[in-house]
């Protein structure tokens, strides 16, 4: 029943963080958030992205430590 409520947990963080995302200046109506570079300049919109970026890198280097020890 522990690992429910952790993740429970987990998952009402990530809604309250991405509540909080949706809610910076830049969106609305009068809001230049349909330009791209609104999307590559402000950190809200890039954190994310270099998160996974991060974590892909590190579990492709993973990957291939694990490969060539295999080998």
């Amino acid at each position: 029943m522990r690992t429910g409520t952790s993740t429970l947990g987990v998952a009402c963080t990530a809604l309250l963080v991405a509540s909080a995302a949706g809610a910076h200046p830049g969106h609305g109506l009068d809001g230049g958030s349909t330009h791209w570079l609104h999307y590559l300049s402000d950190p809200l919109h890039l954190a994310p992205l270099a998160l996974v970026a991060f974590t892909l890198a590190l579990a492709w280097r993973r990957w291939r430590g694990s490969r060539a020890r295999t080998r």
